[in-house]
């Protein structure tokens, strides 16, 4: 905590507004996350995207600390204590979304190294590398998670997979992109990334809603 509710000395009322509907949009996904993850007992975000996301979360709480102010850090505590619960679940259930039985026989290995290794690359990255609020890696874990969710849709039954998540992190993503499109409108790298993780959010929800595009099978 800062004792500085809200930075207009480095942001601008107009970045500071999307940056909370991001911040808002992404805690609804988490919410539909968990809830639906109990309801069909499969996990509703990719586990390698849990495993970089967890770490990003709990690096950017408790060790890059956002320059946003402190209303913008409650958020960001908030999103890390409701990922620990996404963690706690893809524990739980997480199995289901490996189609190998090797991968299957050893899931929770794969859970242990996956979190440490998440944590580990998130944490010297963000801490070496990256802009306040950590949007570089933010927005690279962002990329690899929307393909990630595309091949889910691909490879697992479509009408297990939530719209509420899709358009949350869609609008969630978007928001914080127009904010760090206003911050670092010179920076084409970041540009780059809000293309491409735009074009396969489109995709994804557009698989959700065109289930006959993909091989669906029924929730008997």
């Amino acid at each position: 905590m800062t004792g500085q509710l809200i930075n207009l000395q480095d942001y601008t009322i107009t970045q500071l507004v999307f940056f909370f509907l991001c911040l808002s949009f992404w805690l609804y996904t988490y919410v539909f996350v968990v809830k639906d993850t109990i309801k069909y007992k499969f996990v509703q975000i990719p586990l390698f995207a849990i495993f970089l996301n967890f770490g990003w979360e709990i690096t950017t709480t408790f060790w890059a600390q956002p320059d946003m102010g402190d209303i913008v850090y409650i958020g960001y505590i908030g999103w890390a204590v409701v990922d620990a619960v996404i963690v706690i679940l893809a524990f739980m259930y997480g199995r289901s979304q490996l189609n190998h039985k090797i991968m299957k026989d050893n899931f929770y290995l794969i859970m242990v190294f996956g979190l440490t290794g998440g944590f580990i690359s998130m944490f010297f990255f963000i801490r070496q590398y990256d802009l306040p609020g950590a949007p570089l890696t933010g927005f690279i874990l962002n990329v690899e998670m929307s393909i990630l969710f595309v091949l889910m849709a691909l490879n697992h039954d479509i009408q297990l997979l939530s719209r509420h998540v899709a358009w949350g992190k869609f609008l969630g993503t978007s928001g914080a992109g127009v904010t760090f499109f206003l911050k670092y409108p010179e920076n084409n790298f970041l540009i780059t990334l809000y293309i491409l993780i735009f074009i396969f959010d489109v995709f994804y929800i557009f698989l959700l809603y065109n289930s006959k595009v993909v091989k669906s099978k029924s929730l008997a």
